[in-house]
């Protein structure tokens, strides 16, 4: 019995001992191995990382952001919407801000114009030559007008002035051409040829038709014009009346003492539909140019 009992003892302090042995060595392996788990932890992929631990999008810290991304995140996070729409929906009203009407001149060199597919394409208005000189009427003036009736465009109607005619004769012409016609834009003279004359008489000529068009229609014409032409023949005492200018470079150049210019013919060689072969493009310099130039000619005058 008392042998049986040293055994049984002897057998048990022989376990304790085992067990602190292995207690020992697992204490050791773990403190040996921890390094090599941060190794590995941090070998891992930053997104696998963050997979593990969030299902929300992280932010970066407000003191990495510039200004802008500061802005842009302070919007998200107010309103819940990515970031990628809030920056659509600014640049789309942004580009909205800054268009400029489009429209396009048209004489009987175009032909017949399918003017449902012209306006379909974006034309915001339209200028028709009327009359040449002392004598011409534009063939087509008259069928185009009816033809743009049903729709809601906005029509002016142009001369071609002739420097070596008499203007009193010429605003005649004009007048007859347009009578009747329900135009909504102020009348418009292309002065762009000096047949010899000298610029003060071309000047003085030019004043005598400009005034008599705006006693006539009640509206101020427009002057067209390139900017040399402008500089010689023309110049700052004609600044009070809006000015279009034609200038076919990538960017306008604006004349030296122009003060204003309402529209920009930037190309004659354009292509739309409902118009055979080439047409002049124009558009408006700013939201204001065409508001300038509105006028609603006076019927009983003309």
């Amino acid at each position: 019995m008392t042998e049986k009992v040293m055994t049984e003892k002897n057998m048990a302090v022989k376990t304790i001992l085992c067990a602190v042995v292995v207690g020992m060595f697992a204490g050791s392996y773990l403190l040996l191995s921890r390094p090599l788990l941060h190794d590995l932890s941090s070998a891992m992929p930053s997104t696998a990382r963050v997979s593990e631990t969030t299902s929300k999008p992280v932010t970066p810290a407000a003191s990495h952001l510039s200004p802008v991304e500061k802005s842009t995140s302070r919007l998200t996070a107010e309103s819940g919407a990515p970031e990628s729409a809030a920056i659509t929906s600014s640049s789309d009203t942004t580009g909205a801000q800054h268009q400029r009407a489009q429209g396009i001149d048209v004489s009987h060199d175009q032909g017949r114009v399918v003017w449902r597919d012209v306006i379909a394409s974006g034309i915001d208005f339209v200028y028709l030559k009327a009359s040449d000189g002392i004598t011409f009427l534009d063939p087509m003036f008259a069928t185009n007008m009816q033809a743009l009736m049903p729709h809601q465009i906005l029509v002016g109607a142009y001369h071609f002035f002739e420097a070596g005619d008499d203007p009193h004769q010429q605003l005649s012409n004009f007048l007859r051409a347009t009578k009747g016609h329900p135009l909504t834009l102020a009348p418009m003279v292309d002065v762009e040829v000096s047949r010899g004359v000298k610029p003060q008489v071309l000047q003085t000529r030019l004043r005598q038709f400009l005034s008599g068009v705006e006693k006539a229609t009640g509206c101020t014409p427009v002057i067209y014009s390139y900017g040399d032409f402008w500089q010689t023949y023309i110049g700052r005492s004609f600044n009070h009346y809006p000015f279009w200018l034609a200038d076919y470079s990538p960017e306008i150049t604006r004349p030296a003492g122009l003060q204003h210019i309402q529209l920009w013919q930037h190309s004659e060689q354009g292509r739309l539909p409902g118009i055979r072969g080439a047409v002049d493009l124009d558009k408006a310099l700013d939201h204001t140019a065409l508001e300038t130039i509105r006028c609603r000619v006076r019927q009983e005058a003309i």
